[in-house]
């Protein structure tokens, strides 16, 4: 990729550190490659709020401890493993592309666009206000709220609450648990006030 800075983790583990960058602190024009642990000392943490109009592919490990906002032209594509921490939150304005492991165990509002083909575990609080299309495998024992569509084509194994709200939609083309919906009520729900289409057939 042109314009693009890696990684190098040599003074620090600070992303806002030029001195981890090959190129310099990444930015709009300029995108960031995390290369897996085998190439670099140390991983990236996102200690201060950060603005992404870049695309940011990540092989190896990102841990987010602020504000991450990913404005219209931000892309983030993750192989590797992204960690949201509980302090951390994720404003989603571009696209999320998951191949890795995704862990949120803070805040995540997509606005626009988030697929997850590969894993993603929720413990905290994923706040769907656009399109999230769930290809891999999801696990939720946090709080899922859905404002828009939710599009599962793949597996999603919820350990504690969904919310449908307004005129929101769930589509399943995938996997959910016998007793997905069925629990009892201090167990996992799924609350819905509005639309649940399941195209599964017996």
């Amino acid at each position: 990729m042109s314009n693009q800075t890696t990684w190098t983790g040599n003074i620090s583990n600070q992303w806002s550190d030029a001195s981890n960058w090959t190129q310099g602190v990444p930015s709009m024009g300029v995108h960031a490659y995390i290369p897996s642990a085998v190439v670099i000392k140390q991983f990236p943490i996102v200690s201060n709020n950060l603005k992404v109009n870049f695309t940011l592919k990540n092989d190896g490990q990102i841990q987010i401890m602020a504000e991450l906002y990913i404005q219209t032209k931000g892309i983030i594509q993750n192989y590797g493993t992204l960690k949201n921490c509980d302090i951390g939150t994720i404003i989603n304005e571009g696209n999320i592309m998951n191949f890795g492991e995704w862990i949120n165990e803070g805040t995540c509002d997509n606005k626009r666009l988030f697929s997850n083909n590969h894993r993603l575990f929720n413990n905290g609080l994923i706040d769907n206000e656009n399109t999230f299309v769930n290809l891999g495998n999801l696990v939720n024992t946090g709080v899922i709220d859905n404002h828009k569509a939710i599009n599962n084509a793949g597996n999603l194994e919820n350990f504690n609450i969904i919310k449908n709200h307004g005129k929101a939609e769930i589509y399943n083309k995938g996997f959910f648990p016998e007793d997905f919906i069925s629990r009892e009520q201090e167990e996992p729900i799924l609350q819905n006030n509005n639309q649940f289409t399941n195209l599964i057939l017996d």
